[in-house]
């Protein structure tokens, strides 16, 4: 395992968070990774707007995920049908801890997490939008994500809008 704590990001993380760094050969934008952490996630938490989950190792920061509440958009006979979920809004690992593990680890927490949740509110997809580099880091992992189809979407950000619309239905 790549990590052996998990905890909800607070302001005593910041050094941390300050350390963390995204390897720009394998993401087109590691800054905007590095300054969510510094700088949004905190806030979105104190907000309603996601949680943080920091993945550490001997109290160094390998990684992170923030979720939150969202739905599946599908669009039928012209009508938007919203449909249950979990999203994963930001996933990254730092580039001194690529290739051991953490991304699964997160991965593998996101839906312990999900089946959780599931027990006592509906849910039917995890969903995420993939930063190009990583989309196939997702489809060869055990949950096996998919591209969104023409008639399906997910709720947008500035920051996502380029990125792949990715779910797997629960």
């Amino acid at each position: 395992m790549g990590v052996n704590e998990i905890v909800q990001i607070e302001g005593s993380h910041s050094s941390k968070c300050w350390a963390f760094n995204v390897n720009p050969h394998k993401c087109h934008n590691p800054n905007y990774f590095e300054n969510y952490l510094k700088f949004n996630a905190l806030n979105d938490v104190t907000d309603g707007m996601g949680t943080t989950y920091l993945f550490l190792k001997d109290d160094n920061l390998r990684g992170y995920v923030t979720l939150r509440a969202s739905s599946l958009i599908k669009k039928i006979e012209g009508v938007n049908y919203g449909y249950p979920a979990i999203e994963i809004s930001v996933l990254a690992v730092d580039k001194q801890h690529e290739g051991n593990g953490v991304g699964t680890d997160m991965l593998d927490f996101v839906f312990v997490i999900t089946q959780e949740i599931k027990a006592s509110i509906g849910i039917q997809y995890v969903l995420l939008c993939a930063e190009p580099m990583a989309v196939e880091f997702y489809k060869k992992s055990k949950f096996n994500f998919q591209e969104l189809r023409d008639i399906e979407d997910i709720p947008r950000e500035y920051e996502n809008v380029n990125s792949i619309a990715m779910y797997v239905k629960l």
